[in-house]
């Protein structure tokens, strides 16, 4: 599997203005485990996920991109844009980060 060196933050609209349809905030990655859902969320004992694996995440110090990449389309929300460091840093919108146009189920 190819190595995840960066996260980046993409907020949905009813985070208004500022933030909404935009990826701003990224960090480093400084490591992940595996672990089961329940241990990440022990309040949530009932949830049909409990016993789910999920990757928790260890994250260097929240940066600001020198420029937002915008989405002109208006996405609700999605998981997941695999990418790089090239395509993260030059990105103008949502769109580059793939190298393709894409159509996110929203």
């Amino acid at each position: 599997p190819e190595l995840i060196e960066y996260i980046a933050f993409y907020f949905p609209g009813y985070f208004g203005e500022e933030l909404g349809y935009k990826i701003i905030w990224y960090a480093k990655v400084l490591s992940f485990e595996i672990k089961k859902r329940i241990a990440l969320f022990p309040d949530e004992l009932d949830n049909e996920s409990a016993n789910d694996d999920y990757l928790q995440f260890h994250l260097g110090e929240l940066q600001k991109l020198p420029k937002a990449i915008i989405s002109r389309q208006l996405r609700k929300d999605f998981a997941h844009i695999p990418t790089n460091t090239e395509k993260l840093f030059n990105a103008k919108e949502i769109n580059d980060l793939c190298g393709r146009k894409v159509r996110w189920r929203t």
